[in-house]
């Protein structure tokens, strides 16, 4: 079966690390296109961008912002009747499950909110992304919601703004970034229990095993409180056959948490028996 023109459109501007994934329900059945330029979704998502970055907004710029729009529905589903188009909806969530799950992005902007929001909030909860949270749920910009919907966006964008930086080609490591944020990594804190640095190594997923495994022993162990961010960062892998490569990678980093009395507790990291944590 030939490939779609939208659909290979929309692959053409797919970015190779997608930060920010847009969701919409459909391509408009009028023969406009987001990755056309010339829907009402881009128009005013180019209002957006341009108030905040003032970088002549266009398709390519939102790749190269690690951005990239999915539409649940693979045709045209704004001229169906509700129930018809509610079916291509369910029919089409399995798919940006999969999709999410091969992207890993770390936030999510659902174009469209009523039945559409309603639809996707469970299954979206269920995978981690929390509303506000990871999953941010804007209106579609037509029938006076433009307005709103930029405005919307412009502050997601302005809060997330680390996360739409245009690609250089640089040897950027995403674990050295974490670390540099100065998130708490202090073992048993009673006040946050670590969570903000736990949370963005889960959210790295698995370009957090990539980015510590890109690095050499003499890069991280100049680093202030490496022991605990490695400690915590370790944890959040679970696949044993990398933590074993990683151990292997940096052996001196390694035993030097072993023989730390304060990490003794933990067990026999070498093996790769760790203690867990029982909230992840």
């Amino acid at each position: 079966m030939p490939i779609d023109p939208h659909e290979k459109k929309r692959q053409d501007y797919n970015p190779k690390i997608v930060n920010i994934l847009f969701i919409g329900e459909s391509r408009p059945n009028g023969g406009t296109f987001f990755y056309n330029e010339d829907s009402k979704l881009f128009i005013y998502t180019k209002k957006a961008f341009d108030e905040v970055f003032q970088n002549n907004f266009d398709c390519k710029k939102f790749k190269e912002m690690n951005c990239w729009l999915y539409d649940v529905c693979n045709i045209p589903v704004n001229n169906f009747n509700n129930p018809e188009r509610t079916q291509h909806i369910l029919n089409g969530i399995p798919g940006l499950l999969n999709t999410i799950k091969i992207l890993n992005p770390r936030i999510i902007i659902v174009v469209k909110r009523g039945d559409f929001r309603d639809r996707l909030l469970e299954p979206l909860q269920n995978i981690g992304f929390e509303e506000n949270d990871r999953a941010f749920f804007l209106p579609f910009p037509s029938n006076g919601w433009q307005n709103i919907y930029v405005k919307k966006l412009i502050k997601i964008i302005s809060d997330h703004k680390n996360l739409f930086q245009i690609e250089t080609g640089d040897d950027t490591n995403e674990f050295l970034e974490l670390i540099n944020q100065k998130l708490c990594v202090k073992t048993c804190c009673t006040t946050c229990g670590n969570m903000p640095f736990r949370k963005e190594c889960l959210r790295l997923g698995p370009r957090l095993y990539e980015s510590m495994m890109k690095l050499e022993e003499n890069q991280i162990s100049e680093l202030n409180n490496y022991l605990e961010s490695v400690n915590i960062a370790f944890r959040c892998i679970r696949d044993l056959d990398k933590r074993e490569k990683l151990v292997r990678h940096w052996p001196n980093v390694f035993k030097t948490l072993m023989d730390d009395l304060s990490y003794e507790y933990r067990g026999i990291i070498l093996t790769g028996y760790f203690q867990e944590f029982n909230d992840t």
